[in-house]
């Protein structure tokens, strides 16, 4: 019977507990790992986790929730969940992931994935892509303030050349309607 029992808790990880019954099961942790449980609740009941001295970590009523801790000793961390219904059983799911490889996502879990090195090797890219454009702004700025005055330059030589083609023209074509007086 125990042997079930130890099946159903590592495989199925769905536990239905009986009206007004607790049940009780530990995970053991390594000094200064991080210990994670993601549990529902199908029923009215609580949920406690213990330390590896026994001391009270969390007692939560909710429907579901998730607990973090880091254990600061090597030991065993005890979860407890009691079923405060006195006539229907309480159905109990729970999944203890590694914390280290498996994260919730938006849409689901994400798994085998450092996140953290993850993240930190995309945010140190984003940070290295941010000062490479910010040179590039302050370099395209530059150009643009002295194109600027180039392009004034080249607006007043047009507008000069202009003027003087204009004279030109218009002496020469004023020229061909004057009349030479011959001596």
């Amino acid at each position: 019977m125990f042997f079930l029992l130890y099946f159903a808790l590592a495989f199925c990880r769905s536990i239905e507990i009986p009206a007004n019954e607790t049940f009780a099961f530990e995970n053991r942790v390594k000094e200064n790992a991080i210990f994670k449980i993601i549990y529902n609740l199908k029923g009215i009941g609580e949920v406690k986790m213990y330390d590896y001295e026994g001391n009270l970590i969390t007692h939560e009523k909710g429907r579901s929730g998730s607990f973090f801790t880091q254990s600061l000793g090597n030991g065993r961390i005890k979860v407890e969940v009691k079923n405060l219904d006195r006539s229907s059983p309480l159905n109990f799911m729970y999944k203890c992931p590694d914390p280290a490889e498996e994260l919730a996502g938006n849409l689901g879990f994400v798994e085998k994935e450092d996140i953290v090195a993850n993240l930190t090797r995309l945010l140190d890219k984003l940070i290295s892509d941010q000062k490479v454009q910010i040179e590039r702004t302050k370099e395209h700025h530059a150009l643009v303030e002295r194109s600027r005055i180039w392009a004034r330059v080249l607006m007043v030589l047009e507008i000069l050349f202009t003027a003087a083609s204009v004279y030109l023209l218009h002496k020469d074509f004023i020229s061909m309607f004057e009349k030479k007086a011959s001596i």
